[in-house]
């Protein structure tokens, strides 16, 4: 019996063999890495950041049943994505052929979609608690360095499970164990990233675009 990896679109067999892993591996390399199985999420950010340029700093004024639709639609489909396949997961049943495609094909789309309203409304003024609490000053230290973690922490997990002699035992306490480690060496590991390569080359950008900017005015009071 096998389930479907959800997070990475393929299904892994409790009872893996030798065929079973080339399998796995054929479809890392020709379905879960390649970029245009991963494109939705990128045009669906795309749209809603052309969306909110062209509201602008307008004051948008939305009835209470299209925000009150807007959090429970986002709430629902989220948990269909996290929850949907429970049974899946635990081996209590298996999905269909053309259930897969299905889920493999939108979930990710789908799960672009909830976040696009979260952001929508609390940029917005239709946040509340939620706003409240992503506003949170807690958050801001940890934002900065939101992208060099998701850049380095397929590696520090790559690393760790390729160097591992042994199968590793699931559980739900060794699940929260080596999620708080990989979450916290990520951060480690992003700092350090951010203070040596992202952070003095952002500078160095602003620098030159104050260069610029200086040399164009420059040019324009010599005319």
């Amino acid at each position: 019996m096998s389930v479907l990896m959800s997070c990475s679109g393929y299904a892994i067999p409790s009872r893996r063999t030798a065929t079973d892993n080339a399998g796995n591996i054929l479809r890392l390399t020709i379905v879960y890495n390649k970029p245009y199985c991963r494109v939705s999420p990128y045009l669906v950010g795309m749209m809603l950041g052309y969306l909110m340029q062209r509201i602008g700093k307008r004051k948008l004024a939305l009835k209470s049943v299209v925000v009150a639709g807007g959090w429970v639609t986002a709430v629902i489909l989220y948990m269909v994505l996290i929850y949907g396949l429970y049974d899946v997961y635990r081996g209590a049943s298996t999905l269909s052929l053309a259930a897969s495609v299905m889920y493999i094909t939108f979930s990710r789309f789908i799960f672009a979609l909830a976040l696009a309203w979260i952001i929508f409304a609390c940029h917005y003024g239709y946040g509340g608690v939620v706003n409240d609490f992503l506003s949170w000053r807690f958050w801001t230290p940890l934002s900065r360095l939101t992208y060099s973690t998701y850049l380095l922490h397929p590696v520090i997990q790559s690393v760790y499970g390729n160097g591992s002699a042994t199968p590793i035992h699931w559980s739900i306490f060794n699940y929260i164990i080596l999620s708080a480690a990989f979450i916290s060496l990520g951060y480690v590991c992003a700092l350090a990233m951010c203070l040596l390569v992202e952070f003095p080359f952002i500078n160095l950008g602003k620098m030159l675009m104050t260069e610029v900017k200086g040399f164009r005015g420059n040019g324009k009071r010599k005319r």
